[in-house]
C-alpha cells in the first residue's frame, strides 16, 4: 500500500500501526542484500506504533498515521544511532530530533529505520567504509547514486512507501532508484533549513530535506507537513521576525 492508503486504513481501524510497522520491517530484513537501511530499532519502531495505534482509538487526526518511515543517516532522530555514513559518528546517537522528523512524528509517521548515506553525504554514489554500497534494486550490480541513494532505494524496493534525504547541488535526482521525490523551496515559509538537520550547523542554502513517495499526491501533502511555519526552523523565524 501507499502512504494515502496505510493512513486510510489505520485512521479508521482497518489495519493496526504495529502490523504495517512490522510488514515494513520484515521487508527490510528480506532485503538486506540491498544494504539500504543501515539502522534498524525493532523494539523502538513498533512501540512508536503502538503509540500511534493508542492515538487512533483516543479520536487523533493524523494525516500520516501508521506510516513507515525511512531517514537518512544524516538526519537526527531522537535516540537513533546517526553516523553521517562516518566510523568517526559509528557509536553517535542523537540527542533530539531534527524538525522535519519532529514535523513526521507528529503527523503519525513512525521511524523503522536509518538510511544509507555516502561519508558526510559528499558523494554522487552511496558507499561508505563503514557499510559498504548500496546496491540498486533494479539490478544490484549497479549504484542507485547518492548520497540518498539509502532512502531511494528503501521507497524504489516498497521496503517503506516514504523516507527522507537531503539535496546538496540537484544531486537528489542522481539517487532517483526510480523513486519519486519533491524539495521544499527554501522560500517557502516554515521550510526546514539545514538547522533542522544538523542542529549545531547553520543553514546551507543548497540543502534541502527532500521526501520520497511513490505518490504525487502525497508527496505535495508530506511536502505541506514539512514546509509548516515553526519557530525552530530558522527560515520561519526570519519569514516572521520581517
Amino acid at each position: 500500500m501507499n502512504a494515502h492508503e496505510i493512513a486510510a486504513s489505520v485512521s479508521t481501524e482497518r489495519a493496526s500501526a504495529v502490523e504495517t510497522v512490522r510488514d515494513a520491517l520484515d521487508r527490510i530484513t528480506t532485503a538486506k542484500a540491498l544494504n539500504a537501511v543501515v539502522t534498524v530499532d525493532t523494539e523502538r519502531a513498533l512501540s512508536d506504533a503502538a503509540t500511534i495505534d493508542r492515538r487512533i482509538r483516543l479520536g487523533d487526526n493524523m494525516p500520516l498515521a501508521g506510516v513507515p518511515v525511512v531517514v537518512k543517516d544524516n538526519i537526527w532522530v531522537e535516540g537513533w544511532r546517526v553516523t553521517q555514513g562516518s566510523r568517526l559518528f559509528a557509536d553517535f546517537i542523537a540527542p533530539r530530533d531534527a524538525i522535519a522528523v519532529e514535523r513526521l512524528q507528529r503527523a503519525g509517521a513512525v521511524v523503522v529505520g536509518m538510511g544509507a548515506t555516502s561519508e558526510f553525504a559528499c558523494k554522487g554514489v552511496t558507499t561508505s567504509l563503514l557499510f559498504g554500497p548500496t546496491r540498486h534494486p533494479l539490478n544490484p550490480e549497479l549504484t542507485p547514486g547518492g548520497s540518498s541513494g539509502g532512502p531511494a532505494t528503501a521507497v524504489a524496493a516498497d521496503l517503506v512507501p516514504l523516507a527522507i534525504g537531503t539535496d546538496a547541488g540537484g544531486r537528489m535526482s542522481a539517487s532517483s532508484a526510480s523513486s519519486r521525490h519533491t524539495a521544499p523551496s527554501h522560500m517557502a515559509p516554515g521550510s526546514p533549513s539545514r538547522f533542522s538537520v544538523y542542529p549545531s550547523l547553520r543553514r546551507s542554502p543548497a540543502t534541502s530535506r527532500t521526501p520520497r513517495s511513490r505518490s504525487r499526491r502525497w508527496r505535495g501533502s508530506i511536502r505541506g507537513i514539512l514546509t509548516r511555519p515553526g519557530l525552530k526552523a530558522i527560515t520561519s523565524m526570519r519569514r516572521i521576525c520581517a
